[in-house]
């Protein structure tokens, strides 16, 4: 590592233990630095200090994230996408929660360099931020997931073929998602048939590449127990 990268990671480290001031990529500087450092591809051992880097990477990112949310939460009108959508009334969580959900992956906001747009920032911001108003009220276990799922990870694929199913499980899971709303909208049995075979399969092919519990994986199944449902939106969107 080059003189200047190491006087980088000291200054991150340095400004966490005496101000315990850092931002997202203080931790994914530091993260990866220690990473290349203990991790069992690299170093020949058992890989424990890597689960233990691993661990307090996600924590730390997880308090941040909470952060920015807590940070933003006072400013927001959390019925205002309600109302672009033309609903203007009082409506139950799991409708209020799909209409956000859909305007999130409409948006693209699952891809974190879209999300963190400097242009749209705020934007995407009332979004996320809307949807876990709604998601706390409808079911706090998928408020907790879905801010798993907006963290970025670093998921140690070596091979071509775990980075193609990677990716493939992750087409899957959107084109899942698509199905899901388009289910919601139109009470297609058909439509939440579809809609559930590719949030299996998305599930199954990931758990080729990834640990069963990362957030695709377990949201995939999250919609997918979503539609043994009534669907929600059918004669208002």
């Amino acid at each position: 590592m080059s003189t200047l990268k190491n006087e980088k990671i000291q200054e991150i480290i340095t400004r966490i233990l005496t101000k315990g001031e850092f931002d997202s990529g203080d931790l994914n500087r530091l993260y990866r630095f220690l990473s290349k450092q203990t991790h069992p591809d690299l170093t020949g051992k058992d890989g424990e200090s890597f689960i233990r880097v691993r661990e307090a990477y996600l924590k730390a990112r997880a308090k941040l994230e909470n952060f920015k949310t807590a940070r933003f939460k006072g400013d927001f009108d959390f019925n205002r996408i309600l109302r672009e959508e033309g609903f203007h009334g009082s409506y139950p969580p799991r409708f209020c929660l799909y209409i956000a959900l859909n305007r999130y992956f409409t948006l693209g906001l699952y891809n974190r360099k879209l999300r963190d747009s400097s242009p749209l920032l705020k934007r995407n911001e009332l979004i996320i931020n809307t949807v876990i108003y709604w998601a706390d009220r409808y079911d706090a276990d998928f408020s907790a997931l879905f801010r798993q799922f907006n963290l970025k990870r670093f998921y140690a694929l070596s091979t071509t073929r775990e980075m193609r199913n990677y990716y493939n499980g992750k087409r899957m899971f959107l084109e899942g998602a698509t199905g899901f709303f388009n289910y919601q909208k139109t009470g297609r049995v058909t439509t939440a048939k579809v809609a559930r075979d590719k949030f299996t399969l998305a599930a199954s092919v990931l758990s080729l590449c990834t640990s069963p519990d990362n957030p695709i994986s377990v949201m995939a199944l999250w919609f997918r127990n979503e539609l043994e449902k009534e669907p929600a939106l059918t004669g208002l969107v």
